[in-house]
Order: structure tokens, then sequence, then C-alpha cells
């Protein structure tokens, strides 16, 4: 029972990153971006505590603000609530526990392991070519 419902959690919390969360690299005082970090942005304050609390419980840490001010791109103001997952161990902890199912977010983690930096910008299809995959590999059962 446990096991079940632990594997529910995880892939509940896979789902919520795959479709709302985002993988990206910063440069910290590098010339390339390096440093990686996973980001969720939700409209839900109680569920961002959530996610935190859950991913804490898998020993993954998180940084959570609440009430920031964003502006989308027609200008209009709205209230999100942030979680960034940081750093090299705490992202390898996320993927081994957690995981991805979106060939975006792991052709990206893939390309940072093998290379340790992520051009911005970069396409899918760019990164499954420079890691010698194709599109086949990323389609389920």
């Amino acid at each position: 029972m446990v096991t079940i419902l632990s594997d529910f959690i995880t892939d509940c919390l896979r789902g919520i990153f795959d479709t709302d969360g985002s993988f990206t690299f910063k440069k910290n005082h590098k010339k390339v971006n390096y440093y990686p970090v996973v980001k969720l942005y939700m409209k839900s304050k109680p569920l961002i505590k959530q996610v935190a609390e859950l991913l804490l419980i898998y020993g993954i840490e998180s940084n959570v603000q609440y009430d920031v001010k964003a502006f989308d791109k027609r200008g209009f103001i709205s209230i999100t609530h942030q979680l960034h997952i940081n750093g090299k161990r705490m992202i390898g902890k996320f993927m081994e526990v957690i995981g991805t199912s979106n060939p975006k977010h792991e052709t990206k983690y893939l390309l940072w392991r093998k290379k340790g930096f992520v051009k911005p910008g970069s396409k899918l299809h760019e990164r499954m070519s420079e890691l010698g995959l194709n599109y086949t590999k990323f389609i389920k059962d």
C-alpha cells in the first residue's frame, strides 16, 4: 500500500512538472548556462505549498516565493507563487525520484549531463540531434 501511494505521489508530481514546470540553466558567473534550475509557477498557493512539502518528503529541497507580481506579454499583472529547485545535487535527486516524461525537459537534462551546459533557446530537435536521439525514443506505449 505504501509503495502504491508513493508511486501515485511521484506520478502526480511528475505530471505537474511536465505540464507546468520549466527546466532552465543560469550562467552564475560563468560564460555558459551550466547551473540547473527547475521552476514551477502557479496561481494556487495551497497547491504550490503541497508540492514543496511532498518534494521535501523525498529529500528534494526547493525555494518557494509567494505572492510574486508577474507581468504577462500583454502587460497585465498577475500574482503567482514560485517554486525553484536549484543546483546539481537537487536536480539529480529530482530526476532520480520524480523524473520527467516531457521530451523537452528530458533532452535538456540529458544534454546538460553530457556537456555540462545547455545553450539558451535551443530547440528540441537540436538537442535530440546533439544527443544522437530520434523522435521514436520519446514515443510512449
